[in-house]
C-alpha cells in the first residue's frame, strides 16, 4: 500500500498551480519565438528547395571586359562573406597602400561639414560635388569643385553623368567612390553603413568593387539582443534572383532628404526593370544579381571604363523628371555593371546553399528577389523547418551566366 504523505510535506495546491502556469507560459514563449523568427520575419519568403538554378530563357548578360571572379566559398568564412558582399574578407587580401581616390557627392540642400573627417586620411586627389537643387553648398572643403546640374534623376543621374564623363586616360586602379549629401542620415535599417576607408580599401582590391551599405541579420521582437540575433534572425545578402527583382514596382516615392519635387513629372513609366534595362542596351545577368542600396558605393575606373558605352544611355534615361521610378532601376542596377561576373561553380554555391529563401516580390517591396537564409537551429546545429538535402555543387567551371 502506498504511503500517504504527511500534510506537511505534500505540495500546495496554488504551488502545483504556479509551477503548472509557468511551466506552459515558457512552453509557450518557445513556442510562439520558433513561431515568430520564421514566420515574422520572414512571411513572403519562398523556400528554394532544389540546387537546380533556374533556366535562363536563352538570355545571357552582355559580356564584360572584366574576368569572372574565381570564388571557392566552400568555407564557411568565406561563403559568408561572399554571402554579405565583404569581398576583402572573400580574397583574404592584404591591406594595400591606399589608392587615389575621387569622391563624387551628389548634393541637394544638406550641409556637408562631415566630408572632412569622412575623408581624412585617405588620398584623395579630386573631391567633386555635384549641386542640383539650386541651394547653397555649405561645409565643403575648400579644394572641392563643384558642379550644378538640372535637378533631374536625383543621385542616381549624378552617378552615371559622372562615369560617362570620366577620362580614360586615368590611372585604371583609382578608385571612385560615390555618395550622397545626407550620408549621415542612415534609414535602411537592416543594413550596415560602412566607413568610407574600410569601402576604399576593397574596391581597390581583386574585386575592384564595394558596397558601403551591407545587409545585416533582420531582427525582430524576439531578436533585439545580440544573442538572439544571431540565434533566431534571418540572414539576409546582396544577392537577389533576377527572376524576382525584375517583378520591382512602385507607385510612388517619398525621399530620405525630404526633398521637394522640382518637376510634376508622373513618377511612374509603364516600364518595367527588365524593359529599362533593354532600352538601355543591356541584359539583365542570371539567375542571380548583386544589389547595392542607399546609393553608397566605390569602383575602380577599370571597372567603370569596362560599361563605359553603358552610362550614357543611363544618364539619358534618367533625365525625364525629378523623382522617377529609372532612378529606383538604376540603384538596383550599378552593383551588377560594375562587380566583375561570377562563375557558374560561385554562382550555384550562392544559390544552391543549404537554406536559402528568397524574398518575394510584392508591389512596394523595395528589397523583393534578396536571398535570404534562416537562423533558427534546432539541437543538431541545423535550421528548423528547411532540413532538406541539398545537392553537391559541380566542379569548376569558367562559364559566366
Amino acid at each position: 500500500m502506498r504511503k500517504a504523505l504527511h500534510p506537511a510535506c505534500a505540495p500546495h495546491p496554488r504551488k502545483r498551480r504556479r509551477v503548472g502556469c509557468a511551466a506552459c507560459l515558457l512552453i509557450a514563449a518557445c513556442i510562439i519565438g520558433v513561431f515568430c523568427s520564421h514566420r515574422v520575419v520572414q512571411p513572403f519568403a519562398q523556400r528554394v528547395r532544389s540546387c537546380d538554378l533556374p533556366a535562363a530563357g536563352g538570355r545571357r548578360s552582355r559580356p564584360s571586359s572584366l574576368l569572372p571572379l574565381h570564388i571557392d566559398a566552400e568555407t564557411s568564412d568565406v561563403f559568408s562573406a561572399l554571402w554579405s558582399g565583404y569581398f576583402q574578407d572573400v580574397h583574404r587580401e592584404q591591406t594595400a597602400p591606399l589608392p587615389s581616390v575621387t569622391i563624387v557627392i551628389s548634393h541637394c540642400k544638406e550641409t556637408l561639414e562631415w566630408v572632412e573627417e569622412a575623408i581624412a586620411g585617405l588620398n584623395v586627389k579630386r573631391l567633386t560635388i555635384y549641386t542640383k537643387c539650386g541651394k547653397p553648398v555649405l561645409g565643403a572643403p575648400p579644394f572641392a569643385h563643384v558642379i550644378k546640374l538640372p535637378n533631374v534623376g536625383r543621385c542616381d543621374h549624378t552617378y552615371a553623368l559622372h562615369m560617362a564623363n570620366i577620362s580614360d586616360d586615368t590611372d585604371i586602379n583609382e578608385v571612385h567612390v560615390f555618395m550622397k549629401d545626407t550620408h549621415r542620415r542612415h534609414h535602411h535599417k537592416n543594413f550596415k553603413s560602412r566607413p568610407l576607408r574600410d569601402v576604399v580599401i576593397e574596391a581597390s582590391g581583386s574585386t575592384g568593387y564595394s558596397c558601403g551599405c551591407l545587409p545585416d541579420v533582420k531582427r525582430n521582437a524576439f531578436t533585439e539582443t545580440h544573442r538572439l540575433k544571431e540565434l533566431f534572425g534571418r540572414d539576409l545578402s546582396l544577392w537577389h534572383l533576377t527572376s524576382e527583382v525584375e517583378k520591382f514596382s512602385m507607385d510612388t516615392y517619398v525621399a530620405n532628404g525630404g526633398y521637394d519635387l522640382s518637376t510634376t513629372t508622373s513618377f511612374t513609366n509603364n516600364i518595367s526593370l527588365s524593359q529599362w534595362w533593354a532600352r538601355c542596351g543591356l541584359q539583365m545577368p542570371r539567375p542571380i544579381m548583386p544589389i547595392c542600396y542607399s546609393g553608397y558605393f566605390a569602383a575602380k575606373l577599370q571597372n567603370i571604363l569596362s560599361r563605359q558605352t553603358v552610362w550614357s544611355s543611363i544618364q539619358q534615361s534618367l533625365e525625364r523628371g525629378d523623382n522617377i521610378i529609372e532612378g529606383h532601376y538604376a540603384e538596383r542596377t550599378f552593383a551588377a555593371l560594375l562587380m566583375p561576373p561570377l562563375t557558374q561553380r560561385t554562382t550555384t554555391q550562392l544559390y544552391c546553399s543549404p537554406y536559402v529563401a528568397i524574398q518575394t516580390c510584392r508591389r512596394n517591396d523595395g528589397y523583393c528577389g534578396m536571398l535570404t537564409r534562416n537562423k533558427v537551429r534546432n539541437l543538431y546545429g541545423r535550421p528548423l523547418f528547411e532540413q532538406w538535402p541539398v545537392r553537391k555543387v559541380a566542379g569548376p567551371t569558367s562559364n559566366n551566366l
